[in-house]
């Protein structure tokens, strides 16, 4: 009689699974502005515990949109331009941890809010806090509506004199100074300008 030899074979059955990330715990703090001009502001934070955050900017009203896990943003520091998560609400900044950034393209004399989400992970792994984030506004800047006044000059000698006025309600002011004939020029928006006392030799 013949032995009968069964062979069994085993197959393995090998299932890959996503392995998500953890999402943060703590979120970002701390939030300042500055530089703030009429087209643009900075502003810095101290971090939360996550590898990477998302910054969500909108005009005029608080930000409510929430990023959603598994899902990649593009941002763009120029408002306007990157990824509009929800109407009006764009992306300005998504990726590593940093610790300050600037916001271009803005309207003068208007309230821009910002929201910032932790996250962890990239592309289909990525998970966000959304339970807990930063968030503030700030308005830009814009023109003064009164200008210096009552100008004065004294001391005058042969090489200097002492000029003195009235301020008006911009927080600055600029001197422009000509020799021999009135000045025709005016300064021009979003434009910085250095100054000498001494640059007629006075």
């Amino acid at each position: 009689m013949k032995n009968k030899y069964y062979f069994f074979v085993a197959l393995l059955f090998l299932t890959s699974n996503a392995i998500f990330a953890q999402a943060p715990t703590t979120a970002s703090s701390n939030l300042s502005f500055n530089n703030i001009d009429s087209n643009r502001f900075g502003f810095s934070i101290t971090p939360g515990n996550g590898a990477k955050r998302i910054v969500i900017a909108k005009e005029g009203s608080a930000v409510t949109a929430t990023p959603t896990d598994m899902a990649n943003y593009i941002g763009s520091a120029t408002f306007g331009s990157g990824q509009e998560i929800e109407t009006n609400e764009y992306v300005i900044y998504t990726g590593p941890a940093y610790l300050g950034f600037t916001i271009t393209g803005l309207n003068h004399n208007t309230t821009y809010h910002i929201k910032i989400f932790e996250y962890n992970g990239s592309d289909s792994t990525t998970e966000y806090l959304t339970s807990s984030f930063l968030e503030g506004s700030q308005t830009t800047v814009t023109n003064p509506t009164q200008q210096a006044s009552a100008i004065m000059f004294s001391n005058v000698s042969g090489n200097s004199m002492t000029v003195s006025w009235t301020n008006g309600n911009g927080s600055n002011r600029l001197l422009i100074i000509r020799e021999d004939s009135a000045v025709d020029t005016a300064p021009v928006d979003l434009t910085s300008y250095s100054a000498s006392a001494g640059g007629l030799g006075l």
